[in-house]
């Protein structure tokens, strides 16, 4: 199985989804607090919650996208995490998630 891509049949039956998408973080990624997010993601935020409503860096007031917490991810007391995911540069592609003490 490779490290990134959209949820299989089994995963959007366990997770009770209608779509989704997973990844591996490097070493290097978790040391320098950052992610770049694959294109699947990436694609299925924009499609899901519009690219108007993702943040970009240095230019949208909020920073961070609110998201719901899965049940089955075992995080309790907490019904979502705001992250600090956002495109990299105004006018591109580029998706960054940048860890905090939270995550």
């Amino acid at each position: 199985m490779d490290s990134t891509g959209a949820f299989t049949k089994e995963m959007k039956e366990f997770f009770n989804a209608d779509a989704g998408g997973y990844t591996s973080f490097t070493a290097v990624e978790i040391r320098k607090g950052t992610f770049n997010v694959k294109s699947v993601i990436r694609n299925m935020l924009i499609e899901r919650i519009g690219r108007d409503n993702i943040p970009v860096v240095k230019v949208s007031e909020n920073q961070s996208i609110r998201f719901n917490i899965c049940p089955k991810a075992k995080i309790y007391g907490r019904e979502h995490v705001d992250i600090p995911c956002k495109f990299s540069k105004k006018e591109k592609d580029e998706m960054t998630i940048y860890f905090n003490t939270e995550l």
